[in-house]
């Protein structure tokens, strides 16, 4: 966040899913935002979840890698409906090669490399206050990963909550009449309130 150090200290950042995950790596960067919250994020992109195949994504319509490698294009893609995208993602997902593909290293041995790029690899004193919220029944991004990203801050004495949404899914957010949902998005107000 080079470009606001100014007043990055009095922002949070927040994302979900892979927004989540860059959520939380922003708490690693030189200049940090005063809170971060990920709804359904990760902190480690060299778990067998992304390197292996995925169960979930395998009872889908199988997605062949010359349609896959279709959808890239030399002109990079900031933004796209999801049917330009989801294609990708669907097809790496089914193979256990996103990370692969996203990065060209190998995940399955380039694991020093993708370390620095995980946040629960990398967190220092100064990490901010985070807020996880997962769905114990996400099938995409493994509910552990907010497990595993909650307790690494925790024995790093950094202030965290876990908030979990029994059965919740991914993207369980959609779904604004769940009670649970919205005791949740309460309880982030409290929290960016309390943190900023």
């Amino acid at each position: 966040m080079p470009y606001c150090p100014s007043y990055a200290d009095k922002i949070a950042v927040t994302g979900s899913s892979a927004g989540g995950y860059l959520a939380l790596l922003s708490g690693t960067m030189p200049v940090k935002p005063k809170a971060i919250v990920s709804f359904y994020g990760y902190g480690s992109i060299y778990g067998d979840w992304y390197t292996k195949p995925s169960p979930h994504f395998l009872k889908m319509t199988n997605v062949p890698e010359n349609l896959a490698k279709q959808l890239i294009q030399a002109k990079t893609i900031s933004e796209a409906p999801i049917q330009r995208r989801y294609g990708i993602y669907l097809y790496c997902r089914q193979q256990g090669k996103w990370i692969d593909y996203v990065t060209s290293w190998d995940a399955k041995f380039d694991k020093a490399k993708l370390s620095a790029y995980s946040p629960v690899d990398n967190i220092e004193a100064d990490f901010p206050a985070t807020l996880l919220l997962h769905g114990d029944a996400d099938k995409d991004v493994p509910y552990q990963e907010s497990v595993n990203m909650q307790k690494a801050l925790s024995n790093a004495g950094i202030t965290t909550e876990l908030i979990t949404i029994p059965n919740g899914e991914h993207s369980f957010d959609a779904n604004m009449e769940n009670p649970a949902v919205i005791k949740a998005f309460d309880h982030v107000i409290s929290f960016l309130k309390a943190n900023l």
